[in-house]
C-alpha cells in the first residue's frame, strides 16, 4: 500500500475511513424520496411461507452424459406425476412425505417456514413469489438441487416504506 511505517500505515487507514463516512454521507444527504420510493416499490417484498416437494436428480461424476441425461428425465418425469396426483386432488404435505428428498422438511409436509427475497436460490424464489395464496406450480421449478413443486402457504403484509426507509438508504 505505499507504507513503510506503522504510523504510516494508520494514517492511511484512518483517511479510508474517513473518506467512507463522508461518502456515505454524501449519499445520505443527497438521495431522493422519489429514488427511495423506486427501491421500495421495486425491490421490497413481504415474506412469504411455502412447503416444497424436491425431487433430486441422482447422478454421479461416474455416469456418462446419457445417463445423467436419462436420471434427470426420470427426476423431471416424478415431478410431473407429483403435480398430476395434487391435480387429482392429492395432499400436498402427505406427497412431500413420500415424494421430497429433502430429508430436512420432508417429515414436516415440505414446509420451509417463511424467507424473503435472498434466501433461497433464484429459481426457486421467482416461482415461489409469482404464486398466489395456497396455489402450487404447476410445472416442475428447475435448480441445481433437482425439480421442486412449491405450495405458497401464507404471506405476511409487506413492511412499510417509512419502516423500510433506514435500510434502503443504508443499501
Amino acid at each position: 500500500f505505499g507504507v513503510e511505517t506503522e504510523d504510516e500505515a494508520k494514517e492511511l487507514l484512518s483517511l479510508e475511513y474517513k473518506r467512507g463516512l463522508a461518502v456515505n454521507d454524501y449519499l445520505e444527504d443527497n438521495i431522493t424520496d422519489e429514488e427511495i420510493q423506486k427501491y421500495y416499490d421495486e425491490n421490497i417484498y413481504p415474506d412469504i411461507k411455502a412447503s416444497h416437494i424436491l425431487i433430486s436428480v441422482d447422478t454421479t461424476d461416474k455416469m456418462s452424459d446419457d445417463e445423467k441425461k436419462k436420471a434427470e428425465e426420470e427426476a423431471l418425469n416424478k415431478a410431473k406425476e407429483v403435480i398430476k396426483k395434487l391435480n387429482d386432488g392429492a395432499d400436498f404435505a402427505k406427497l412431500a412425505k413420500e415424494y421430497s428428498s429433502d430429508s430436512s422438511n420432508a417429515s414436516k409436509g415440505g414446509d420451509l417456514g417463511y424467507f424473503n427475497t435472498g434466501d433461497m436460490v433464484e429459481e426457486f424464489e421467482t416461482a415461489a413469489y409469482k404464486l398466489k395464496l395456497n396455489e402450487y406450480t404447476k410445472e416442475p421449478v428447475k435448480t441445481k438441487f433437482g425439480y421442486h413443486i412449491i405450495l405458497k402457504t401464507g404471506e405476511k403484509e409487506k413492511a412499510s416504506l417509512e419502516d423500510s426507509k433506514k435500510s434502503i438508504i443504508e443499501k
